[in-house]
């Protein structure tokens, strides 16, 4: 073994392996995923009742290693992203947990952090305007704006630190 300053080099890793299923297509899998700028795919957390949540195997901490029998690591986010969505019907990761000892499989204890989905809100009521005498400017005032579609989770209460 060689000499490093990055305690994680000297530590043994834990792979897992994480089959999800049910994915409804609307839903997705409900993981939060912060990546490094070599590619290193941290999770964050999950959604509260989402596949991925229902398994109880993904952690906050856990990094993600395959995606399907594919190995991500060094990819870019939107790539990982792609892959998770590439199968419809269901997701196979490989992650390698967090170590809680020297010599230890089981891993840190590190906040799992769930969130609750966003409500759909409505947008406000607006007085009524003319009616439009196109189809397509109909089409456009029914539809909602895109910032209602957008779901930023807040961030953790304790950012990941590598040990």
């Amino acid at each position: 073994m060689r000499t490093t300053s990055d305690p994680q080099k000297s530590q043994m890793a834990c792979l897992e392996e994480v089959h999800i299923t049910n994915i409804r297509p609307r839903d997705g899998l409900g993981l939060y995923i912060k990546s490094t700028y070599d590619g290193l795919h941290i999770i964050t957390g999950t959604t509260e009742h989402s596949p991925a949540d229902r398994t109880h195997r993904i952690h906050a901490g856990d990094e993600v290693v395959q995606v399907n029998k594919q190995t991500v690591v060094g990819w870019q986010l939107e790539n990982l992203v792609g892959q998770l969505k590439a199968d419809p019907t269901g997701v196979t990761l490989v992650v390698k947990k967090r170590p809680s000892g020297t010599f230890s499989f089981s891993p840190a204890p590190l906040k799992n952090m769930r969130w609750r989905p966003l409500l759909v809100q409505s947008a406000p009521s607006m007085p009524k305007i003319q009616t439009p005498k196109h189809a397509c400017e109909a089409r456009m005032k029914k539809e909602k704006p895109a910032i209602l579609d957008l779901f930023i989770p807040p961030p953790p209460t304790v950012p990941y630190t590598p040990r």
